[in-house]
């Protein structure tokens, strides 16, 4: 019976020498996969913060969207209120007529209205965006300037209704 206990021992050692040095092995590979892990997220971090904040990326884009929509909004209202003004004065809009209109829809209220001395008006609504009036055909109509969404002026030209 001895002997039999003793070769029960020496199995059973051998059994806990190996589960000991299968489990020295799987530590190494356990610390390996933990460095790449971290290594692949930090990667995909950069990746994610360079498509969300890069130059084109998703905030940027949708700033831009919001500007051209806001933009756009105006062009309308300004339009509107320039036709009014035509039907109105058979024809004819001056740049003070067409603030005057923008005044009485209420489209420009809390918003900077700065006359030039050339007879401009730089119309500057709560967006922050700056819409240039300019006097055209000897005063008799008027030429709306729009920012495009970056900032750039760009321009609309309108010929006298007459």
């Amino acid at each position: 019976m001895k002997l039999k206990g003793s070769m029960q021992n020496k199995k059973v050692k051998k059994n806990a020498q190996k589960i000991e040095k299968d489990s020295k092995q799987n530590q190494g590979i356990t610390l390996i996969a933990l460095v790449v892990t971290i290594v692949v997220l930090l990667i995909l971090a950069g990746i994610t913060l360079t498509i969300i904040f890069g130059e084109n990326g998703v905030i940027n884009q949708a700033n831009k969207a919001r500007n051209a929509q806001n933009i756009a909004k105006y062009k309308d209202l300004f339009d509107t209120a320039r036709f009014s003004v035509i039907a109105e004065k058979h024809g004819t809009v001056t740049v003070d007529e067409f603030i005057s209109e923008l005044e009485k829809e209420g489209i420009i209220k809390n918003t900077q209205v700065e006359k030039k001395e050339d007879g401009s008006a730089v119309i500057t609504p709560e967006i922050g965006i700056d819409i240039k009036v300019i006097p055209i055909n000897d005063g008799k109509d008027i030429e709306i300037q729009y920012p495009d969404a970056t900032g750039n002026i760009g321009g609309r030209r309108y010929a006298n209704a007459t």
